[in-house]
Order: structure tokens, then sequence, then C-alpha cells
């Protein structure tokens, strides 16, 4: 009989899936359905952040040295902008840009008051930011037309020029000026009931790429003060002092120190807002103390501003009262005599010439 049964190797039975797997393949499904099935009228779906961009603005006076709150402006279109003011490093960062071109400007600033000095690359890592910028409406220079200022005491060309916004050379050089300019010569030194144009403000704005680091220049920042020191007409050279400065708003800026020159002269860089100085001279007889207030003194061509550089000088004079005729031809015979002129007593020209050699301004 003939054998039909045959050999019968069972089959592994089919096992489950991983669990892992499983969850993996449930969610790949999930995700294509979601892909094919169109949204609900109405629906929104979430999306992951976009990176953007940033420009960084530096801005410097003439010495290099940043400047602390100035406004800075970026302009998108010309209904959209972003401002921010520098920080102690004198920086402001404009993030969440999208990559390309924008206007970058010192709004409140005349064109002619700032430019740009050099760009560089931003580091990765600073050219990153995620986000949507919170865009704005653009401001204005503001003051479009001339006015006339008179001048009151303590003013300067210098000082109003940064009250309005200018490089004190643009208000100085403006046409309107020229009578003054020609009467005065020195533009820091104005009289009380002087009147001097101020120009009309112009925007500026220069083309910026984001990812890049622009260094703006604020022109005419800082100024430079000059103090002469003497003693019985030798200049006081070679001497260590340490100064500091107040500015109008009462702010008291960080001492500084340094050394006369061959002359005795000091020089350091301020701000026009400086009204006043305290400087200490130390000499092998211990220091001194003088104190300045800045831009105060009238030209001189005038009495108050011949008496004012006499006292500084310590012509002085107890005939008198103070500030009188009296006291001011006493104080110019005293001046006369030392430096071996003819004591009239008189503030002739070459008297003043020699007065305005002596004391610098």
């Amino acid at each position: 009989m003939m054998d039909t049964s045959q050999d019968h190797v069972a089959a592994p039975a089919p096992q489950p899936a991983p669990v892992t797997a499983r969850k993996l393949k449930a969610a790949d499904q999930i995700a294509l359905q979601k892909d094919a099935a169109p949204l609900p009228a109405g629906a929104t779906e979430a999306c992951p952040l976009v990176k953007r961009s940033v420009i960084e603005a530096r801005v410097v006076g003439d010495d290099g040295k940043p400047l602390m709150d100035v406004a800075v402006q970026l302009k998108k279109n010309a209904g959209e902008v972003l401002r921010g003011k520098t920080d102690l490093e004198g920086v402001v960062r404009f993030e969440q840009l999208e990559a390309g071109s924008y206007q970058l400007g010192l709004y409140q600033l005349d064109g002619d008051a700032w430019e740009l000095e050099a760009s560089e690359p931003l580091a990765p890592d600073r050219n990153s930011s995620q986000g949507e910028a919170e865009w704005a409406a653009p401001v204005s220079a503001g003051q479009v037309e001339e006015f006339t200022h008179r001048v009151r005491q303590g003013e300067c060309t210098s000082k109003l020029a940064d009250r309005y916004g200018f490089f004190a050379d643009t208000v100085w050089n403006w046409p309107k000026n020229a009578e003054l300019k020609l009467l005065r010569e020195d533009k820091n030194i104005l009289n009380p009931g002087d009147e001097i144009v101020i120009p009309p403000k112009r925007e500026k704005a220069v083309v910026v790429e984001t990812g890049m680091r622009y260094q703006l220049r604020r022109l005419g920042i800082p100024e430079l003060l000059r103090i002469r020191f003497v003693e019985e007409g030798v200049a006081r050279a070679n001497i260590p002092y340490l100064i500091s400065f107040q500015t109008q708003q009462g702010v008291v800026l960080c001492n500084r120190l340094g050394t006369t020159d061959a002359d005795g002269v000091l020089v350091e860089s301020v701000l026009p807002s400086i009204t006043f100085a305290e400087v200490t001279l130390t000499d092998d007889l211990g220091d001194e103390v003088f104190q300045f207030t800045i831009g105060t003194i009238d030209s001189i061509d005038s009495d108050n501003g011949v008496l004012s550089r006499l006292h500084n000088l310590y012509f002085e004079s107890a005939q008198g009262e103070s500030g009188s005729l009296e006291e001011l031809r006493e104080a110019v015979r005293e001046f006369q005599k030392f430096y071996d002129m003819d004591p009239t007593g008189v503030a002739d020209d070459a008297t003043r010439a020699k007065l305005r050699e002596i004391s610098l301004c």
C-alpha cells in the first residue's frame, strides 16, 4: 500500500510587530491622512518659527568712542520703521528681519551731522533671531524750516547745534549767519542777545543689508576743551591734573587724569552739554583746585569778555563794584604792567590781542 503521508513542517506563527514599530506606523498613517485631508474652513495650522536676520548699528564720536542714547531708525519702506537707541557700547540691534535691504539713519539729526564710517559682517551667532519685528509708522527729522535763536548767557554755537541736532559748522557756516560769524570770529564765544539762525533739518539714510554691522560717526562730537595754566607769566608745564565735568542736566562725569603740555595747556575731549569743570593740579607743593564755568565767557570785544578773561588769569582789582568800569580799568592796568605795556587802563586793540593770546580765546 502506497504511503501517501508527507512530512509537514509547521511554519512559525506570525509574531506581532514590536510596540514601538506599531506606534510609528500608526503615526505615519495619521500624518498621511492629515496631509490628504483639507483643513476645515477658517481653521489655521501652526508652523515652526522662521529664523530671521539682524542688522546692528554702532554710533561713535570723532574720537572713535561710543555714544550712548542716540536715536537710530531702520526703514523698511515708506510706511514702516523700527526705532531704537544706542546702549553704553553705542550699539543698537534690529532683530527679526527678513533677509534683504533696508535704510538706516539717525533720524533726530540733520543729514550733515553724521556719516557712515565702516561696515562688517556679523558673526553667525549674532545674526540670528526668531519671530516678527514690530514695525511702526516713520518719524521725520522734525524741524523743516529755519528759525532764529536769541543767545542767552552760557550758550554757544556748539551747544545750540547739539541741542537742535546739527553739526556745529553747519550752523556756523549757514549763509544767514555770515554777519554774526564776521563779528564774533569764534563760533563758541557768543554774547547774550546775539541772534543765530538755525537752518532747516535735512533727513538722510544709507542703504544697509541684513547680517551686517554698521558704524556711524557723529560729526563734531566731542569738542575740545583747552585750559592754559600760568603762574607769574610762566607756563605750568608738565603738571599732573585730575579733571571732572558736569553737564547742563547736572550729570557728573567720571574723573580723568592727565598732564599739562609744554605750554601749560590742558586739552580734553568734552560733550557740548558740559557746563562746568573742576581741575586739580598736583605738584611738589600739593594740590590746587580750579573751577571753570564752560561756555559763559563773552566775546573779547565786550567789557564783560575782557574782565572775565582777566579774572581767569587772576588779574583782579578791589577798586569799584564787581563788574564796574572802575574794576575793569584797574584789572586792565595790572595786566598791562605785567606784560610791559603802557598801563593806560584802557582795553585797546593791542591789549585785547595780548589777552586773547594768553587766555587762548
